[in-house]
């Protein structure tokens, strides 16, 4: 291979570098390795991808673009009535919420470490921002129709 180089007068001079013509082989053999193995998983990824026509229905649910994140931090020797909140009275109101088109899902998470600034998390999957923005009214309105039908209800409260 040749190479030029500028020197500081300014003139260009070639420089003749060795090739070894077995390390140029090897370098072709990785090349192509690579290109082939990019190829490969490119064609898998395509093939694989749902095919949906146009105007077809899914039965699968919408995916989520949104997510609305509520964090509750249990008062000291309290843990066992929040969880006990969340099982008997929000879900219920979820469930209700969720039939209404309220929101995609909704999946609570329990700290296991009590240093942190939350006892639990609950994560509402959305669709678009007219859920989220409907999300409050919904589950208050899901809450009303569950406490007229629930007699269990309320028996303790986030704020106990």
């Amino acid at each position: 291979m040749l190479s030029r180089t500028a020197p500081a007068s300014g003139k260009i001079r070639s420089r003749n570098l060795t090739c070894d013509p077995r390390r140029e082989a090897v370098d072709r053999g990785i090349r192509s390795a690579v290109f082939v193995a990019v190829m490969a998983a490119l064609v898998l990824g395509c093939a694989s991808a749902a095919r949906v026509e146009p105007g077809a229905v899914s039965a699968e649910p919408p995916a989520a673009t949104l997510a609305q994140i509520y964090f509750w931090r249990a008062r000291p020797g309290k843990l066992a009535d929040y969880d006990r909140y969340i099982r008997e009275v929000a879900e219920p109101i979820d469930a209700a919420a969720r039939r209404a088109g309220a929101f995609i899902s909704v999946t609570t998470y329990a700290a296991a470490d009590t240093t942190v600034p939350w006892t639990h998390m609950r994560v509402f999957l959305l669709r678009d921002s007219a859920q989220l923005r409907g999300l409050s009214d919904a589950l208050t309105a899901a809450g009303a129709r569950t406490a007229r039908s629930c007699s269990r209800c309320c028996s303790v409260s986030p704020s106990a």
